[in-house]
């Protein structure tokens, strides 16, 4: 009996122990528990916080850095460039706004096998994008001849270097399959992947023909991957080509992004702005930014603008660089 009864008392100490032991356990897992909650928490308001663009204005330089590599021109090269435009519209009789552009397009479709072959109907698509943002404006964009089609992995995964340089690779595929960049606008359609599009200057277009041009993301044609799907990516890039500089370029200094009806912005936007901001308060009056501009980084879907003096930007400064395709 004796036994017995130590037996139980065994028993029973080991209960206890056990019983300790879970609720210790338990209890050194609560800290873990509770930082896991808080955490997601966390998670959950910076992201409600962010994800439509109703956050602050990003720095430059962390705004998405997939949206558009093309180079800013330096401060004396933008000089240069207001020049050859005032000197180019002195010589018209007509205004910059009644200058009428009609510009071929050639597509030029690098794929790798069977990634980003993409159809003709796509690109039908996206030169219709183009027509109706710009051609109510007078600046028609025509058809120039059948895309071209070349299956190249090296050409297709073209990048712009570290310091936003054209690539050899770029270089190679353009030096074989430009036409005429004097008088037609090559876009390339290829997998860029750091970024969606990039363009060329249309002042570098007599030193440096071969390289003229737009490169775009397939992935950024009408119907690819959102929040980059409506083909706007184009738009923007040819905003370039044509002679405008991002709309926040040159941030709140004196002559901003060159176009006077285009308030200052001091930094890149994103997302899907809905709240209205004013970032600078040099100008006169002062306005709110321009959100929803095609020259700023926002989502496809929150793009909706040019204003009247990009547009006359545009025309004049292919006046002056590419004579061309003015048609008046």
């Amino acid at each position: 009996m004796k036994g017995g009864r130590v037996a139980q008392g065994d028993q029973g100490d080991q209960g206890d122990q056990g019983e300790q032991g879970e609720q210790g356990g338990a209890l050194k897992g609560l800290p873990v528990l509770l930082g896991l909650v808080l955490a997601a928490v966390i998670c959950y308001f910076a992201w409600e916080f962010f994800k439509e663009g109703s956050g602050p204005i990003r720095d430059r330089s962390a705004a998405r850095q997939g949206r558009c590599g093309t180079v800013t021109p330096s401060p004396a090269e933008q000089a240069a460039a207001r020049d050859d435009v005032a000197a180019f519209l002195q010589g018209r009789k007509a205004g910059a706004a009644e200058i009428q552009l009609s510009i071929p397009v050639q597509f030029h479709v690098i794929h790798d096998g069977g990634t980003g072959n993409v159809a003709e109907s796509v690109l039908r698509s996206q030169f219709a994008v183009l027509n109706d943002v710009f051609s109510p404006h007078g600046i028609t964009f025509t058809w120039y001849a059948a895309p071209t089609r070349t299956d190249n992995k090296s050409w297709f995964e073209m990048e712009l270097t570290k310091n936003q340089q054209h690539s050899p690779e770029e270089r190679e595929a353009k030096t074989k399959l430009h036409v005429t960049p004097a008088s037609v606008l090559n876009v390339y359609v290829s997998g860029t992947k750091k970024y969606l599009g990039w363009a060329t200057s249309p002042a570098n277009l007599a030193s440096d023909p071969v390289m003229d041009g737009v490169v775009l993301s397939y992935q950024s044609l009408p119907g690819g991957v959102e929040p980059y799907h409506l083909g706007l990516t184009a738009v923007h890039e040819v905003g370039h080509w044509l002679g405008l500089l991002h709309i926040w370029a040159g941030g709140c200094g004196t002559h901003g992004d060159n176009v006077d009806d285009t308030p200052p912005q001091a930094e890149a936007r994103e997302g899907c702005p809905k709240e209205p901001i004013n970032s600078c308060h040099n100008d006169r009056p002062d306005v709110d930014d321009h959100l929803t501009n095609y020259m700023d980084y926002v989502d496809d879907a929150c793009m909706d603008r040019f204003t009247p003096g990009q547009f006359k930007l545009m025309k004049s400064t292919s006046g002056s660089y590419r004579p061309a395709l003015v048609v008046d």
